[in-house]
C-alpha cells in the first residue's frame, strides 16, 4: 500500500509537475494569443487606415483624371480658337502685307510724280521767259500783220480804184 501510495504520490507530484508546466504553457500560449490578438488587431487596424487612405488617393487619383480630361478637352478647345485667331492673325498680315506693297507702290509712283514736278517746277521759269518771249513775237507778228494788211486794203483799195479808172477809161 504504502507502495501504491508512493505511486500515487509520484504520479501526483508528476501529474501537478505535468499539470504546472501545462499551465504555464496555457499562461504562454494564451499571453502569446493576446499579443497575436493585438498584433492582428493593430494590423488590421493599419490595414483599414491603409484602405481608408488608399480609396482617399483613389479618389483624389479619380477627381485629378477627371481634371485632366477636363483640361485635356480645355486644351484642345483653347488649341483651336488659339488655331483660328492665328489663321486669322496670318491673313491680317497677309492683307497689311498687300496694303504696304501697294502703298509702297504708290510711294514710288507719287516719288516719281514729284520728282518730276519738280522737275517742271525748275522749268517754269525757262517756260515762262519763253512764253513771254513768243507773246512778244506774237505781238509783233500781230503789228506786222496788220501793218500788211493795211498795206494790202490800201492796195486793193487803190488797185480797186485804178481798175474802176481804167474800166471807166475802156467803157468811155
Amino acid at each position: 500500500l504504502r507502495i501504491e501510495y508512493d505511486m500515487l504520490r509520484g504520479n501526483q507530484s508528476n501529474f501537478n509537475s505535468e499539470n504546472l508546466n501545462y499551465r504555464i504553457q496555457n499562461a504562454e500560449l494564451k499571453k502569446l494569443i493576446s499579443v497575436l490578438k493585438l498584433e492582428s488587431t493593430k494590423h488590421k487596424n493599419a490595414w483599414k487606415r491603409e484602405t481608408e487612405k488608399s480609396e482617399v488617393v483613389e479618389k483624389e487619383l479619380g477627381t485629378l483624371r477627371e481634371q485632366l480630361v477636363q483640361m485635356e478637352k480645355t486644351d484642345v478647345e483653347q488649341n483651336e480658337e488659339l488655331r483660328r485667331e492665328n489663321a486669322v492673325l496670318k491673313q491680317q498680315v497677309f492683307d497689311w502685307e498687300q496694303k504696304n506693297t501697294k502703298l509702297e507702290h504708290d510711294f514710288l509712283s507719287v516719288k516719281k510724280q514729284f520728282a518730276i514736278s519738280q522737275k517742271n517746277e525748275s522749268l517754269i521759269p525757262g517756260l515762262k521767259a519763253e512764253i513771254e518771249t513768243l507773246q512778244e513775237q506774237v505781238a509783233e507778228l500781230t503789228e506786222n500783220l496788220r501793218d500788211v494788211l493795211e498795206q494790202q486794203q490800201t492796195f486793193l483799195a487803190t488797185k480797186t480804184d485804178e481798175d474802176t479808172e481804167s474800166v471807166a477809161s475802156m467803157n468811155s
